[in-house]
């Protein structure tokens, strides 16, 4: 990816980043057809489009997880990357009010890639907050 961002070549890196993060830890090409296209041609203009300032990660705030005390839904997909799906188990085990859903056959884009069962997932979650039930 390095090399075809200072290359320029927004279009491979385009499909690079589709590779990470569709196929995840899978042979490129899992996820083709219109949800492929779909992510190409969203991914795309992000890429062409002027960097901003951004303010850098706040490192300080990982080992902050077991403060956040409120109810938080984890999605990760079966296929995601090694290192970010340790990271949501981790983050899962610390959070007191959080819980973890692993979104079967899919890698880092669940609510992309299985929109229903993303979405079942957050009605059943957001129902068991209180006053939930009443939206």
């Amino acid at each position: 990816m390095q090399e075809a961002r200072a290359a320029g070549d927004l279009d491979r890196l385009n499909e690079l980043e589709a590779q990470l993060w569709l196929d995840g830890a899978n042979p490129p090409g899992r996820v083709q057809g219109p949800l492929r296209d779909l992510f190409l041609a969203m991914n795309g203009p992000v890429l062409r489009a002027a960097p901003e300032e951004g303010t850098p990660p706040d490192e300080a705030a990982y080992p902050r997880l077991p403060e956040l005390t409120v109810p938080t839904l984890l999605v990760v997909g079966s296929l995601e990357l090694p290192h970010l799906r340790a990271a949501s188990e981790h983050a899962a085990r610390v959070m007191p009010r959080a819980e973890l859903h692993v979104v079967p056959d899919t890698a880092h884009l669940p609510a992309l890639e299985r929109p229903g069962a993303f979405g079942d997932l957050l009605d059943r979650f957001l129902a068991s907050l209180p006053g939930g039930s009443e939206a």
